[in-house]
């Protein structure tokens, strides 16, 4: 029966690290399905739970590695995350449809349904080698110093040698460098072989998503609005993977010029949710709007105009 207790622990707590080693070679991935889940908006607050959920699982998997005691505190951190994320995950499907929950990162996509179940059977696992736990008591596995502290070191330097390996990562964690005051400066596209340099003119731009319903009905006033010459040159900034995007352009076939954008740069941009339109001027932020049906007379006079208001 030991050996069935240490099994589960060891078993559950190299899962509890696989998922953060694989969510440390991505850390803006993971933070980008946080932000899906619909609760956290502020990107510090992000990045701060993004970097949290990988550490404490990282102790947690290495606890439960290394049979860390007293056993029932690290039973009962480890039930109350797994019972947690469970519970995020139900809010994020029914309420802003989820489709995979981030918990391996971008290397292994899992939609809600087989998340909870996952969650749920390391539950049972966990509570059944509880449960024989208390039938063994006078039984303990007391695992020495050495062997404790060089697992659990281990485990956590293996996580962080992953995060630090890429340099996206390491940019991401010192958090972004751009100009509060001229946030879109930082932003260039390519267009029919010029560069646009959004720290110098006026633009109209705007924040969409490739999966976004509401961001693919604005491709056609958008569109048209590059036929107006008394509206600014208008610039979109993309939420996407390079798949995403390449599927986007093929099927919208936009007649304006867009890029792809950190993600972490495009939330710092957005309230709640994309579609976002701005008018910009040398990088700075003159007005924005937050529409879900941009039709082409709406973001005419909001571009347009320079006394508009909503």
């Amino acid at each position: 029966m030991h050996m069935i207790i240490r099994t589960i622990e060891i078993l559950v707590g190299l899962l509890f690290i696989l998922a953060a080693a694989l969510k440390a070679l991505d850390m803006t991935a993971f933070a980008t399905q946080i932000r899906l889940y619909g609760v956290l908006y502020d990107v510090n607050a992000i990045r701060a739970a993004a970097v949290g959920s990988v550490i404490a699982e990282t102790m947690l998997g290495a606890a439960l590695l290394v049979g860390l005691q007293p056993r029932a505190l690290v039973y009962s951190l480890v039930l109350a995350m797994l019972v947690g994320f469970s519970g995020l995950v139900a809010y994020a499907d029914v309420y802003h449809n989820l489709d995979d929950c981030g918990c391996f990162g971008k290397f292994l996509a899992m939609d809600p349904v087989q998340t909870i179940a996952k969650n749920l059977v390391m539950i049972a696992l966990l509570i059944g080698a509880w449960a024989m736990r208390r039938r063994t008591a006078g039984r303990t596995d007391a695992p020495s110093r050495r062997r404790l502290y060089a697992g659990a070191v281990g485990a956590a330097l293996a996580v962080v040698a992953a995060c630090y390996a890429f340099a996206d990562n390491q940019e991401f964690l010192k958090g972004a460098k751009d100009d509060a005051e001229r946030p879109f400066a930082q932003f260039t596209l390519e267009h029919n072989g010029e560069t646009l340099d959004l720290s110098k003119g006026r633009y109209l731009a705007a924040l969409l998503s490739a999966t976004c319903d509401d961001c693919r009905e604005a491709v056609i006033p958008l569109s048209d609005l590059t036929y107006y010459p008394d509206v600014p040159q208008v610039a979109v900034l993309m939420l996407a993977t390079e798949e995403e995007y390449a599927a986007f352009l093929e099927e919208m076939q936009p007649m304006f010029p867009s890029t792809r954008i950190d993600p972490m740069a495009f939330f710092a941009l957005i309230g709640d949710e994309p579609p976002r339109f701005y008018v910009v001027e040398d990088g700075a932020p003159v007005r924005h709007i937050d529409t879900r049906d941009p039709t082409i007379d709406l973001l005419y006079d909001f571009a347009h105009d320079p006394d508009w208001r909503p």
